[in-house]
């Protein structure tokens, strides 16, 4: 009896290890598994995308805009680049585009945050506006506005092309600020899509 009683807190002590131990692997197991594959995948997918486009983006980008390890894909004909996202598996264009010989002649982002900001220029006309990149669509959240021959300027939340709504200029402050989430302004490069430079860059 007294060795059958035994036997059995041996065996429940045995349990007990297995059990934390099994628990400790599924907590202290490496998460990058799944996001080093949906990332390998996203550049296999952005290198086919860009071969099948050579005749019209002859240089293209990668830069970490949203808040994951999987790059976005900059595809750059002349000066304008254009924003490309890897989303639900699939190349995903979010057809939202920056001229840089009409304004800033970098593409200024800020790492991580889904933010971007454009600041350019149409004919008398300045504008400046800070888009956000979430769940493979793009958004303005808050731009400026005004004319090179006088000082006034009006700053709105809201998308260019949608619901928009005028604020003050310190409120325009404000949320630029939250937006980028104290992170500094990066800015992407660009390499020759060719297969060498899909090969060397597109990694």
């Amino acid at each position: 009896m007294v060795l059958k009683n035994a036997s059995q807190k041996v065996l429940s002590v045995l349990i007990a290890l297995v059990l934390a131990v099994s628990a400790f692997i599924a907590v202290d197991a490496p998460p990058t598994i799944e996001a080093v594959s949906k990332r390998t995948k996203a550049i296999r997918a952005y290198k086919k995308y860009l071969k099948n486009n050579e005749d019209n983006y002859y240089e293209f980008g990668l830069v970490y805009l949203d808040n994951n390890d999987i790059p976005e894909l900059l595809t750059k004909e002349g000066s304008v680049v254009s924003i490309c996202t890897y989303y639900r598996g699939k190349v995903k264009e979010t057809y939202y585009a920056v001229n840089l010989n009409k304004g800033d002649s970098k593409f200024t982002y800020y790492k991580k945050s889904g933010i971007y900001k454009v600041l350019g220029y149409h004919y008398e006309t300045w504008y400046e506006s800070y888009n956000k990149l979430s769940k493979g669509k793009v958004k303005t959240k808050v731009f400026a506005t005004g004319t090179f021959d006088s000082t006034s300027a009006k700053y709105y939340k809201g998308e260019i092309n949608g619901k928009k709504t005028q604020i003050s200029k310190s409120k325009f402050k404000f949320l630029v600020k939250k937006y980028k989430k104290g992170k500094k302004a990066s800015y992407a490069k660009y390499y020759s899509n060719t297969e060498s430079g899909r090969k060397k860059h597109c990694k």
